[in-house]
C-alpha cells in the first residue's frame, strides 16, 4: 500500500519521478527538488513546461524526452551542478551533502565562510519596504498584538543566539 498520491499539477516538477511512479524513493528525491528550485532561480522559469491539464504520463514523457536548456550567460560549473541534481536516474543524481561538496563547482565555495556570513551579498533588499508576500506575515500578525514592535526584539534574540552557536561541521549525520 502506498502512502502518497500521483500529482498532475505543475508542482509535480518539484517532486522527483520516483514517488509519483510508484517506485519508492530515497533522499535523492529531495535533491531533485533542490535542482528544480535552483533551475527556477537561475532561469526564471520551470525546467519543463507542464500545465495543470497535463497527465502524469505526459509529464513523465516530457521529462524523460526533454533536454534542459540554460541561458548561455550562466557559469558552466553551476549549470553542471544543476544538471547533476536533475538527473532522471536517482542513482546518478547528487543525493548527499558529500556528493554536493565533491562537485567541481562547489570546490570554489567556502561553506564555512557562507555559514559565518563572511561573503558580501551581491544584492541586499531595501529595509524601507516590504520584501515578501504579506500573506506569509499574516500568521505573525494574528498571533502577536503588536507584531512590528516585537519583531525587532525577536530578531535581536535570534541573531544573538546565532552568534553564540558553534560553527557546524557538515557530516553524514546532517542528512535525514
Amino acid at each position: 500500500m502506498n502512502n502518497y498520491r500521483k500529482c498532475t499539477t505543475p508542482e509535480v516538477l518539484h517532486c522527483a519521478l520516483e514517488p509519483a511512479n510508484d517506485e519508492g524513493y530515497s533522499f535523492a528525491a529531495d535533491w531533485w527538488s533542490l535542482g528544480v528550485t535552483a533551475y527556477e532561480m537561475m532561469c526564471s522559469m520551470r525546467p519543463y513546461h507542464v500545465q495543470s491539464s497535463t497527465s502524469v504520463e505526459e509529464t513523465f514523457a516530457l521529462i524523460n524526452n526533454s533536454c534542459l536548456r540554460f541561458p548561455k550567460k550562466l557559469d558552466e560549473g553551476l549549470v553542471s551542478l544543476v544538471q547533476h541534481l536533475l538527473k532522471i536516474d536517482p542513482t546518478e543524481r547528487i543525493a548527499s551533502i558529500q556528493q554536493l561538496q565533491k562537485h567541481n563547482y562547489m570546490a570554489t565555495i567556502d561553506l564555512t565562510a557562507v555559514y559565518n556570513k563572511q561573503y558580501t551579498p551581491s544584492f541586499v533588499p531595501s529595509k524601507k519596504q516590504l520584501n515578501c508576500d504579506p500573506t506569509f506575515e499574516l500568521e505573525e500578525m494574528i498571533i502577536e498584538a503588536k507584531p512590528l514592535h516585537k519583531k525587532k526584539k525577536r530578531l535581536s534574540k535570534r541573531n544573538k543566539a546565532r552568534a553564540a552557536a558553534p560553527t557546524p561541521q557538515l557530516s553524514q549525520d546532517d542528512e535525514r
